[in-house]
């Protein structure tokens, strides 16, 4: 906000110094300057803005990337506290999945279920980490990649998992396509 201010009152201040002289003489020149000089102003403003808001807690509310910064900083730091925070394992492994960020995703999840294997959450979210790393690999039409994480995910997975016969369906109809791609 104190930067918003700040560049008004600067922008006003040029704004007067370069139009009053030219008043006189261009008027039609001048009431285009009162206009577009402060226009220029807010849109190198609205350029900077990164730079100029970023600690602001509503630019930061505005900022996917800020926002998942933050995100990602508290849950390194709930980590680092308890590394064995199981919300914080499942949460930074939901955050890594949301970005693409497959491998982390899967690492942090082996690691996870080798230490508590019991706990049938990260094989969920490990299983859940594979297919969709798988399906982001058949967009890029690597079906044979894509249905190997598919068949990670399925071989992963819990039992009462309910997207196993969706992981299925894909397995089958990857494999069509790569096999008519031969």
């Amino acid at each position: 906000m104190i930067t918003l201010i700040i560049c008004a009152i600067i922008s006003g201040i040029v704004t007067l110094y370069i139009i009053t002289p030219i008043m006189q003489s261009r008027p039609a020149h001048a009431y285009f300057l009162m206009v577009f000089i402060p226009a220029i102003s807010l849109g190198i403003l609205y350029t900077l803005r990164p730079l100029a808001f970023a600690d602001l807690p509503i630019y930061k509310q505005i900022s996917p990337d800020i926002k998942y910064a933050n995100e990602m900083e508290q849950l390194r730091q709930k980590l680092d506290i308890d590394p064995e925070n199981a919300k914080a394992i499942l949460d930074m492994a939901g955050a890594y999945i949301s970005r693409e960020l497959y491998d982390e995703a899967i690492k942090l999840l082996k690691d996870a279920t080798a230490a508590r294997p019991e706990n049938n959450d990260f094989t969920l979210q490990l299983a859940t980490a594979y297919f969709a790393k798988g399906l982001k690999q058949a967009e890029g039409k690597n079906y044979d990649i894509a249905i190997k994480n598919l068949y990670r995910a399925l071989a992963i997975a819990p039992e009462n998992t309910p997207f196993i016969p969706d992981i299925e369906n894909f397995i089958e109809a990857f494999e069509k396509k790569s096999k008519s791609e031969d």
